[in-house]
């Protein structure tokens, strides 16, 4: 009878948290979410949320403030439009100050300014980690 050799398998360690998850995710995005984009990271986390509270897992909600984080980074007067509207509308150029939001979510985005809305926000995540 032959004598096999199995070779282990590197696995990633299972994330504990959003933040762990989120962070994990960060160097393979399109590997977990497609397109690899805030909306859809967005949306990601919601579900991922949303599964918590529906199979009542005690998950403390590490990113709610987050958005007053990011409001408070970018220079918006309130963090209403959520973090991922507010890091994309500051990446294609709208002022905080002024933006209209219809004209904004009116516009059409670029995969360079997804991709750049992406990096900003994983910096603006990471930033948010070490001041909470």
């Amino acid at each position: 009878m032959p004598n096999f050799q199995v070779a282990l398998i590197h696995t990633m360690p299972f994330p504990n948290t959003l933040s762990a998850l989120l962070f994990q995710m960060q160097n393979r995005l399109g590997m977990y979410i497609n397109p690899p984009s805030l909306p859809s990271l967005m949306n990601f986390i919601s579900g991922y949320t949303m599964a918590t509270r529906c199979h009542h897992i005690d998950e403390p909600d590490t990113l709610r403030s987050f958005h007053d984080f990011v409001a408070q980074q970018l220079g918006y007067a309130e963090s209403t439009a959520g973090f991922a509207n507010m890091i994309l509308a500051y990446v294609c150029g709208f002022h905080p100050s002024d933006i209209d939001w219809p004209d904004f979510l009116s516009q059409p985005i670029s995969a360079q300014q997804h991709a750049q809305a992406v990096e900003l926000f994983y910096q603006l995540l990471q930033a948010y980690q070490t001041s909470h």
